[in-house]
């Protein structure tokens, strides 16, 4: 995806927004609210973000949460929640 052209320039994915959101934090609750499924570009971006730098699963926002927190608070879609809950656990224990 086109994040991972941004990424490969020098984009910052750590970079925060005035809420302390990250690009990862975004994009777990893109699909947040949202009857419909989230577009397949989402599930992209979020694995291209961890796979570039696997800190941003613990980054905490202004409030204190983690992507997969927000996302869950939020109540995104459960297959971005399951998606971030299986990377969690996979960079966590590696």
């Amino acid at each position: 995806p086109c994040v991972r052209a941004l990424l490969d320039g020098g984009a910052q994915p750590g970079h925060r927004n005035s809420n302390g959101l990250t690009a990862l934090h975004l994009a777990g609750i893109s699909s947040a609210a949202k009857s419909e499924s989230p577009k397949p570009e989402v599930f992209d971006v979020i694995r291209v973000l961890v796979a570039h730098d696997n800190t941003l699963l613990h980054a905490h926002e202004s409030s204190g949460k983690t992507p997969l927190e927000l996302a869950e608070a939020e109540d995104s879609a459960s297959s971005v929640i399951d998606l971030l809950r299986s990377l969690y656990v996979d960079k966590s224990t590696a």
